[in-house]
């Protein structure tokens, strides 16, 4: 909480740490200031201000720090980690030489795939193989612009996707967000 006097007259700032017992996703959050004092939690007052903001909290990456996600082997196409579709996983790519593996599997009622990479701390490109291990897309914007695969198919199966620095790009503390989603329809 922070306290501020209207003297100097002007812009009010401060930083709210967001705990790390946070959940993720959407919330809301009050500010509050009252004439002469500090405002309780409910408190109904005759002069000042009430606001509410709903905030979008995220875990790591953008600029706070994270760890990597299934770093205990999936430096190698043949020990991948598991990707959930329509769940977001953030790791990083930890060294100039580190790279990140990931599998997922699509059905035979969801076909279609759809591979983003974003919030990128540095200049990271994906790859996306086939179940028979033939890289069939690959994407490489330029710097910390999102990466982006679609993949309309017929092949059901496990693909592997493969997250890399360009020229060895590399962040020891901001994470990648990798997001795989598969669909009936195909994407555009």
């Amino acid at each position: 909480a922070a306290s501020f006097t209207t003297t100097p007259s002007g812009n009010k700032t401060a930083t709210i740490s967001v705990p790390s017992t946070a959940t993720t996703g959407a919330t809301r959050m009050r500010v509050s200031m009252k004439y002469g004092a500090a405002p309780t939690s409910c408190e109904s007052f005759a002069e000042g201000e009430v606001e509410d903001y709903s905030l979008n909290v995220q875990a790591g990456g953008g600029g706070g720090t994270c760890s990597e996600t299934g770093e205990s082997g999936n430096n190698s196409s043949s020990t991948p980690s598991s990707a959930t579709v329509g769940t977001s996983y953030q790791s990083q790519i930890s060294t100039s030489t580190d790279v990140d593996w990931w599998s997922f599997a699509n059905t035979s009622t969801a076909k279609n795939i759809k591979v983003t990479l974003t919030t990128l701390p540095a200049d990271y490109d994906i790859k996306l193989y086939n179940p028979s291990g033939t890289n069939v897309k690959t994407s490489q914007n330029g710097g910390t612009t999102s990466e982006t695969i679609i993949y309309n198919t017929s092949t059901v199966g496990t693909y592997k996707i493969k997250v890399y620095g360009y020229n060895g790009a590399y962040s020891n503390t901001q994470c990648y967000t990798l997001l795989v989603q598969t669909s009936a329809n195909p994407f555009r």
